[in-house]
């Protein structure tokens, strides 16, 4: 596939910007039709790439959020551009969720992306795991090639940015992923119970978290089951317990009594066909089920809350909030380190827009430089013609230096 790169005849045409939503301005179920799976996001970088007014590109989908950080050719809304990628990509119209979507441009976008980096813009405040998502995406566009300059200075400064967080603050002592904490919320909720079944569903960086969470507590009596078999055999392997193909479902259920389940299913996998059926004789004992998945892997049955307790995304939210509040202290000096790479991006940025600017300044000199030079060296020997040549050279050359002084504030 042949990229388009920046003209660089037309750079100051250009900005970057982000569009997407998050835990903080939709729901679970306005997020889930936007949710890109892991084996999309490639689809999707070139389905990007395809749009005429989309210079560079990356596409950031996790469980809390789905963002597009774009380069784009000056007066494209970002929105529109959105707008678009789902209609041809899903054939679906987004325009009723344009009030649930943020737009962020130039360096308001440069400092989200810092803050999600950095983790605090997470459900968990310091999570780590957005830091190895964020990663993942990058690298895919940057194998298709829908990542060029300006993306890449924005990514590597990203990262450089979250690790000084996460190493000179405190923000992250305590902390833990959407999946260490959903494991906490479960450990309330089973009374220390080391000998309890749990059905793992899904293999990926969630429910590795949370299996190795649960292990180093003691935990051990573990099933998992996935698409692939060899997958959840290989989790099986590693934690210890049985690995199982996605066929065995309703057999594993009648076992469980605790599942956590996070499968990029577009369709609930659980359901009352095969829940109900797993509690029939549960002996008055609750099933509770972690969804970490978006969309949920979980038909709510609020009918049969005395068998089956269910915790969603918004359930485990509302748990990490009144858990977050020690780390809420590292914030001013997170923000502080923020700030100071936003500057340094914000330098190299202008730099970045005026140069093909400041290119044509020169050319347009040397060229009335040379005209002049012409016209008054006609009938002048070669000795002063050559001295006065070089005068100009040094006289254009130094009020180009004056300029670029004056751009950097010196």
């Amino acid at each position: 596939m042949t990229r388009k790169c920046i003209d660089c005849d037309n750079k100051e045409s250009w900005y970057l910007a982000v569009c997407g939503l998050n835990h903080r301005t939709a729901t679970i179920e306005e997020r889930a039709p936007l949710a890109l799976g892991h084996d999309e996001i490639p689809s999707a970088h070139l389905e990007l790439a395809n749009f005429e007014n989309v210079y560079e590109a990356v596409a950031i989908s996790t469980c809390n959020r789905v963002e597009f950080y774009l380069v784009l050719k000056a007066g494209v809304e970002p929105f529109n551009v959105v707008k678009n990628f789902y209609r041809n990509f899903r054939k679906l119209d987004i325009s009723y969720l344009e009030p649930k979507c943020y737009v962020k441009k130039e360096l308001l976008a440069v400092e989200h992306l810092f803050k999600v980096a950095g983790g605090l813009d997470s459900m968990v405040l310091g999570e780590s795991q957005i830091f190895g998502q964020i990663k993942e995406s990058y690298s895919s566009a940057c194998m298709l090639k829908t990542a060029g300059k300006i993306i890449h200075r924005l990514f590597h400064l990203s990262f450089r940015t979250g690790k000084l967080v996460r190493s000179q603050t405190s923000l992250t002592e305590g902390a833990s992923s959407v999946s260490g904490a959903a494991v906490s919320l479960l450990k309330n909720q089973i009374n220390g119970n080391k000998e309890i079944p749990i059905l793992f569903i899904g293999v990926n960086q969630m429910i590795h978290i949370a299996a190795t969470a649960l292990h180093k507590s003691g935990y051990s009596n573990f099933m998992f089951a996935n698409r692939t078999e060899s997958k959840a055999l290989e989790m099986a392997e590693k934690y210890g317990g049985s690995g199982h193909a996605m066929s065995e479902l309703d057999k594993l259920l009648k076992s469980s009594e605790v599942v956590i389940t996070c499968t990029g299913s577009p369709e609930p996998i659980l359901d009352e066909s095969n829940l109900l059926p797993a509690v029939e004789n549960s002996n008055g004992r609750k099933m509770i089920i972690m969804d970490m998945a978006i969309p949920r892997d979980t038909v709510p049955l609020p009918d049969h809350r005395d068998k089956i307790k269910i915790f969603d995304l918004e359930d485990i939210d509302f748990y990490l909030k009144e858990t977050q509040k020690s780390r809420e202290d590292a914030i001013p000096q997170a923000e502080e380190i923020i700030n100071r790479k936003l500057a340094e991006f914000g330098y190299w940025y202008e730099h970045a827009k005026s140069e093909p600017l400041v290119m044509r300044v020169e050319h347009e000199l040397e060229r009335i430089r040379r005209e002049e030079l012409a016209e008054i060296t006609r009938e002048l020997d070669d000795d002063t013609t050559k001295k006065i040549e070089e005068f100009s050279k040094r006289l254009i050359d130094r009020l180009l230096t004056t300029n670029r002084r004056c751009k950097k504030g010196h």
